[in-house]
């Protein structure tokens, strides 16, 4: 009988897991790509003063 209880409960915690990785594996997943306006990925965003600025870095000089 503990042998059966063994198996619900390992089932339990992976069903758990499924839960809360769900809704981080789809925002990785179906994120959509951001780019400025020169075609460069926007990396992060500065919240400095009144205005949230984006960051962008060229792809071929790898410049900020």
């Amino acid at each position: 009988m503990p042998h059966c209880d063994y198996k619900k409960v390992l089932r339990w915690r992976y069903c758990v897991l499924f839960i809360l990785l769900a809704p981080i594996l789809t925002l990785l997943l179906f994120s959509p790509p951001v780019h400025a306006d020169g075609g460069f990925p926007i990396i992060g965003v500065l919240h400095a003063g009144q205005r949230p600025e984006g960051i962008a870095v060229d792809t071929r000089t790898h410049m900020v």
